[in-house]
């Protein structure tokens, strides 16, 4: 994904209708119970591992927090030459 977003290249629309978030509600629902079966077989300490996960989304969401600013700037200047590109797009 890194590499496509740095390409020159016109961007495809996404289509995010009912079909393709209930796919991922799916998804995600079968992920989570997967992921604790598979700690309980692996006798890890249940508690330590919730600990660590919830501790890494905090620090990325902090570090993503206060990056937005750049990122920001960053996307607008993407949309800006999608835009130039494209004028005829409802979504963007």
């Amino acid at each position: 994904m890194i590499r496509e977003a740095c390409r020159n290249e016109p961007a495809q629309a996404v289509s995010l209708d009912t079909k393709m978030l209930s796919q991922a509600d799916f998804a995600t629902s079968i992920d989570a119970p997967a992921v604790g079966v598979t700690l309980s077989f692996t006798a890890a300490d249940i508690y330590f591992s919730a600990a660590v996960i919830g501790i890494v989304c905090f620090a990325l969401s902090v570090a993503a927090f206060l990056r937005r600013r750049n990122a920001g700037e960053f996307l607008e200047q993407k949309g800006a030459d999608f835009r130039r590109r494209d004028p005829h797009r409802s979504w963007f």
